[in-house]
């Protein structure tokens, strides 16, 4: 229903950003990538400073493996918006899919020296450290969010790996 309404609107307005962002999304989530992206591109050849489709697009070239354009995408979301969290754990996150932990905590410290929302990063640090099995390390990260007040079921489970 969602697609047939973006594609009503847009019989009528084929620039509609929302609802072309709305479709790419939607077909993103029925794993149709070549249609998505094709979206994308229309958004961002009607707007080319769009950061939700250029995100959205880095998302959907990781989740099609494309890690090294996904990663060109979102380190240049980084140096033109160096405190958005979400930029740098989805760089971490192609990182650690890879197996390149190393990498995967460059990106993170480098989200934590400029974000100001840190919660999720240092949750992902720790992650990270556990699967290098650093395990003292990641129980410091997890106390220092502990410690601040931040929970979630994730370190329930991480502490448990700790021991």
């Amino acid at each position: 229903k969602a697609l047939e309404d973006c594609n009503k609107v847009l019989s009528m307005d084929a620039d509609n950003e929302d609802a072309l962002y709305l479709r790419a999304y939607i077909l993103t989530e029925k794993k149709k990538y070549d249609l998505a992206r094709e979206d994308y591109y229309a958004l961002l050849a009607a707007n080319p400073d769009n950061r939700k489709a250029q995100f959205a697009l880095a998302l959907l070239y990781a989740k099609e493996r494309k890690d090294n354009q996904a990663l060109l995408l979102l380190d240049n979301l980084i140096e033109k918006n160096p405190d958005v969290p979400e930029y740098y754990l989805a760089c971490s996150n192609i990182e650690k899919d890879n197996a390149r932990y190393e990498l995967a905590l460059v990106y993170l410290d480098e989200g934590l020296k400029k974000c100001r929302e840190r919660n999720a990063l240092n949750l992902d640090k720790a992650e990270i450290l556990v699967m290098m099995k650093r395990y003292d390390e990641a129980k410091r990260v997890l106390d220092a969010l502990s410690a601040s007040g931040y929970y979630s079921p994730r370190m329930k489970q991480l502490y448990k790996k700790c021991k």
